[in-house]
């Protein structure tokens, strides 16, 4: 057993395993570098910011990660927090010929993956009171989403802001050890299935890298925008059809990608797992698509359910690492006219939510913009979507020239699905038996993941929930899960009178008009671990020398579970209806107790779970151990 100054041991998650294989087989240093500069505005104390960097990576254990080779294997340490620290450095923008191209070197610098912390700040001061700050880390710990979240929650504690409390990384590692295990090998034979035969490199990613641009600088890089006119009406044709934004831009992509391979199908991406079934719905925070386009003139499917019955495809056999799949690889890799090697996965497409410009006390943040770092082994696209345009940015070893083409066409293509394009077929998924089964509803995917996540195994549509081992916790979970993607409220005492997936969908259907809303583009987090609990003692912390009033007590608590919960949570409301669970209990519990120093009992939670409770609780205890001191 490691003590607590010792790096402890940990599996490596799936995406982990795919990106340290992808990593070691490109041999490019920064290829898989995730990076982005936000504008900050105000004035800045470097040092305060410094400390608010190390205390969240002190909190988040992916963030304090090292990676080694040990037999063809990703080996894993999480470091003990006092010895992982974040790279922070402070420079004037005026020494820096060019900003841009200094912060793009300094995202580039190579990580050493076997440190115990992968992430790096650079803040270039303009003025005293105006800096640009970039982070930048390895796909191995972050993705793009989480960047963002990273940002934010480092400048909310450089605000004052408490540290964030919710489930740790190790146990959505856990949950996808268990998936692969109970998957049996379906996924692996569902994807050697997939690349059979379908290998044919694009004319744009077969492209030497002679035109490679200037020292320091990844290659081709572009980026194009998609207005807000053209945006509104690629959400509105997507809301018509029931699918995401992203659907709507990778049913582009598609377009794009069949119409150069020339061939009967074309494969793009290799499956990734998700880091959760339930937020791999329609907008799933990044995807490495596996597309089959036959020929176009063939009447079938639209391009945009064909698109998102490939997405609900890939969704359902990605219980499965590309490290698994190395002999397929090597069997299938195909070589370009050069005779330099090839790979069937040459287009990532990542998805990223854009925070709008927020106010972190007398300190505002701007948009943060992603940085691309390297090709990624081929084409990488950054889908950036701020609610009111989309920003696309092309990276590739190529020339410039090439690159550009192929963002214009991408453009295009996207004005084309806007309108409707005609009718495309789609390669529907093949069940075991060898039938091709119609693509199901996206409500009723998400309603199956969603009970499948609580039960830890699938349920079938007529299956009954409790039978299948369900409870009222369960119950509570699934709707939350329900209301937070859907945006309606499906009342307990219905699911009771009919507990099964194919009712539950039905009632779903009922209550959302998908025209309301416009499905996330991405919904993910960084998996953030709970802050240690305070040492044993009856002594309230520094800064409340005694009883704090109901007020003070009752804004802690409901900021505690509004962290936990991810959303705010009114004073009688239940916590595990709104989607609490027994883990989200305890790190509330932990969080009361380092900032009260009282001690209050799980048991004592379960039996009035609401925020009202919970205060009046605190405050007795308080009172208590006042009287006896």
């Amino acid at each position: 057993m490691s003590s607590p100054q010792q790096p402890a041991a940990a599996a490596a998650g799936t995406e982990q395993r795919d990106f340290w294989f992808f990593q070691r087989m490109t041999g490019d240093p920064a290829g898989y570098h995730i990076a982005g500069t936000a504008p900050l505005t105000g004035a800045l104390d470097p040092e305060r910011l410094r400390r608010a960097l190390t205390e969240v990576t002190a909190s988040h254990a992916q963030l304090r990660c090292s990676f080694h080779h040990d037999g063809g294997e990703p080996r894993v340490l999480v470091h003990p927090a006092a010895a992982a620290r974040p790279e922070f450095e402070v420079h004037e923008a005026a020494g820096a010929v060019d900003p841009e191209a200094f912060l793009l070197e300094r995202a580039r610098r190579p990580f050493d993956l076997g440190s115990p912390c992968q992430l790096r700040a650079v803040l270039l001061r303009h003025a005293p009171d105006r800096h640009d700050l970039l982070l930048a880390s390895h796909h191995l710990v972050l993705d793009g989403a989480a960047l963002a979240q990273l940002l934010h929650e480092s400048l909310s504690r450089y605000a004052g802001a408490p540290p964030v409390a919710v489930a740790p990384y190790a146990e959505y590692v856990g949950r996808q050890l268990q998936r692969r295990l109970r998957d049996g090998g379906k996924a692996a034979a569902h994807w050697r299935r997939a690349f059979d035969g379908r290998t044919r490199p694009l004319e744009l990613l077969a492209q030497p890298a002679a035109g490679a641009g200037s020292a320091g600088r990844p290659g081709a890089v572009g980026s194009f925008t998609v207005g807000p006119e053209l945006r509104a009406s690629l959400a509105d044709r997507c809301r018509r059809e029931r699918v995401s934004l992203f659907t709507g831009f990778l049913a582009a992509l598609a377009l794009v990608v069949h119409e150069r391979g020339g061939a009967a199908h074309q494969v793009v991406g290799m499956p990734l797992d998700q880091r959760d079934t339930a937020d791999a719905e329609l907008g799933n925070y990044t995807t490495v698509l596996p597309v089959h386009l036959p020929d176009a003139a063939a009447a079938g499917t639209g391009l945009l359910q064909a698109t998102q019955a490939v997405l609900l495809d890939t969704v359902g056999h990605c219980a499965t690492s590309l490290l698994d799949l190395l002999p397929l690889v090597a069997d299938a890799q195909p070589t370009r006219d050069d005779g330099a090697p090839t790979v069937p996965w040459r287009v990532m497409v990542t998805a990223v939510r854009s925070r709008p410009p927020e106010q972190y006390g007398e300190l505002r943040a701007g948009v943060l913009r992603p940085i691309s770092t390297g090709a990624k082994n081929g084409l990488g696209i950054t889908f950036v979507d701020d609610g009111t345009q989309v920003t696309l940015h092309l990276s590739h070893p190529g020339n410039t020239t090439l690159t550009g083409r192929f963002g214009e066409e991408l453009l295009a293509a996207l004005g084309r699905v806007a309108e409707g394009v005609p009718a495309l077929a789609a390669q529907a998924p093949v069940t075991d038996a060898g039938r091709s089964p119609a693509a199901p509803s996206p409500v009723a995917e998400v309603v199956q993941a969603v009970i499948e996540q609580v039960l830890g195994a699938p349920l079938g549509p007529d299956d009954d929930f409790f039978r299948a081992g369900g409870n009222s916790i369960g119950v509570s979970t699934v709707l939350a899960q329900i209301r937070r993607r859907f945006g309606v409220r499906v009342l307990v005492r219905e699911f009771f009178q009919a507990p099964t997936p194919a009712a539950l969908t039905r009632r779903v259907q009922e209550l959302h008009d998908p025209r309301d809303e416009e499905p996330p583009v991405a919904d993910t987090d960084i998996h953030r671990t709970p802050p240690e609990p305070a040492a044993t003692g009856s002594a309230a912390p520094p800064g409340l020398p005694g009883p704090a009033g109901p007020a003070q007590v009752a804004e802690v608590v409901d900021t505690v579970i509004e962290q936990v919960l991810g959303a705010p949570l009114g004073p009688e409301e239940d916590f595990f209806h709104a989607g609490g669970n027994s883990i989200g209990v305890n790190a509330v519990l932990a969080e009361i107790r380092r900032r009260f120093g009282v001690q209050v009992l799980v048991r004592e939670f379960f039996r009035a779970p609401t925020p009202a409770a919970l205060t009046r609780r605190v405050q007795e205890l308080q009172h208590s151990e006042s009287k006896e001191s």
